[in-house]
């Protein structure tokens, strides 16, 4: 099941989704600027810390520890 789910993640997932491709080579600083301030980089951000603490509640409820 684990290996579907990743499989289809991975299909769905663009290999190249660079809008702006120019500006993620400023300098580190400049960088995470760009990223915290575009709404589409914020969303995705908060998507993927979404989906990881959800995937770490399931994994360990299904492991039996008892979650907070």
């Amino acid at each position: 099941m684990l290996r579907k789910t990743i499989s289809v993640l991975l299909a769905l997932t663009p290999i190249s989704a660079l809008a702006h491709p120019g500006e993620h080579h400023l300098g580190l600083l400049a960088t995470i600027v760009h990223l915290l301030s575009e709404p589409d980089h914020l969303l995705m951000a908060v998507i993927a810390i979404a989906a990881g603490v959800w995937g770490a509640r399931r994994m360990l409820a299904s492991k039996g520890t008892k979650i907070r």
